[in-house]
């Protein structure tokens, strides 16, 4: 962590309210995920609550005494892609962190990976400020593999809103057993608007 070293104590005091203001949000956002009992070879669903990034960075705006930034890019000792944590404070002085590596595959799509980008900047914003995101699960139980469900983006559902009406939103909300196109998942959108655009590509 580059600055903790050098803290004022005027900067301690203003760092000390954002950080206790920032452990009182709320964890208001669900995910949903898969669990295999590797015993019963049994799927079940399990569900836990966490931070948005959007509240977090909110908070800190309302604080008024500090500035808080993710560039992404490439750190030449790791040789990693990933994001930084930059917190300056509104005299100047600011904290920076490691970088926090980015996890991508060549044939990622870009919507997955704007959605793990996201992910990432909301642990590296809760390891950075020592806040809890999430709630803790028992996913990580050894009879159990886990496997995330995360939710399409608000960029996803508004392309599939523009497609999918009517009887065809009907038939898609009851073959993916959900009550609102909100609910579907990050990976099952960015397959429909793939879908979406080679139809379009061929008109």
């Amino acid at each position: 962590m580059i600055g903790l070293e050098n803290l004022s104590p005027e900067i301690a005091t203003d760092l000390i309210g954002l950080v206790n203001s920032l452990q009182k949000l709320q964890k208001s956002c669900n995910v949903k995920y898969n669990v295999l009992n590797k015993k019963t070879n049994q799927w079940s669903t399990k569900e836990f609550n966490y931070v948005p990034l959007d509240d977090i960075l909110e908070k800190i705006k309302e604080n008024g005494n500090f500035a808080f930034m993710q560039p992404i890019g490439f750190d030449k000792e790791s040789q990693v892609v990933g994001i930084k944590c930059v917190l300056i404070h509104k005299s100047g002085k600011y904290l920076e962190s490691d970088v926090f590596p980015i996890k991508t595959k060549e044939d990622m799509k870009i919507q997955d990976e704007g959605a793990e980008i996201t992910y990432r900047k909301r642990y590296a914003a809760g390891a950075f400020f020592g806040i809890a995101t999430e709630e803790d699960t028992d996913g990580n139980d050894p009879e159990a593999t886990q496997k995330e469900e995360r939710k399409a983006t608000p960029r996803q559902i508004e392309s599939l809103k523009m497609y999918y009406k009517g009887n065809a939103l009907n038939k898609l909300l009851e073959e993916n057993k959900i009550t609102k196109i909100e609910d579907i998942s990050l990976k099952k959108a960015s397959d429909l608007i793939q879908k979406i655009n080679e139809l379009k590509e061929k008109k």
